[in-house]
């Protein structure tokens, strides 16, 4: 039998049962359209799809630390998709104090409104809850005060 692709099987030297030809199905395979993109982004759409999914999802580990996101878990319960709650309070807590303590002490006067003689008792107490029950913008602004003065700092 020739094996070239144009050829035709000899049908004849076969015995009935195979002599019949199998309907082959044809699959058509699908591709999904792409958008045409003519944006500023179309050469990165181009290097994205390049990549294997181990380098996306490191890729996306980068612009994540890069740009200081945190992703959000979704919860699912029952079944059903739920959003993931915000806190509608948090804490303010300093974890370490770094290098200048004296401009801590003033960061945490200022915030707190106390002395600094007070100030410095609470940095003595490290971990130390600086303040409570506060919206999530005003723990943000809080939070890059103390980080500008030297701490670090974590919001619960």
């Amino acid at each position: 039998m020739n094996n070239t692709p144009n050829s035709k099987p000899n049908l004849a030297s076969k015995t009935s049962k195979e002599a019949t030809p199998k309907t082959v199905s044809k699959q058509t395979k699908v591709i999904p359209t792409k958008p045409t993109t003519s944006s500023k982004f179309a050469h990165l759409l181009k290097e994205i799809e390049k990549m294997t999914i181990q380098e996306l999802n490191t890729f996306v580990k980068e612009i994540q630390s890069y740009f200081d996101i945190t992703p959000i878990a979704v919860a699912a319960s029952n079944g059903q998709d739920q959003k993931a709650k915000v806190p509608d309070k948090v804490s303010v807590i300093i974890t370490e104090s770094g290098q200048s303590k004296v401009a801590l002490i003033k960061a945490i006067g200022a915030i707190t409104g106390k002395g600094l003689m007070d100030s410095k008792k609470i940095l003595d107490q490290i971990p130390a809850t600086i303040v409570s029950d506060k919206s999530t913008n005003e723990a943000a602004d809080i939070k890059k005060q103390l980080e500008n003065a030297g701490a670090t700092v974590q919001i619960k």
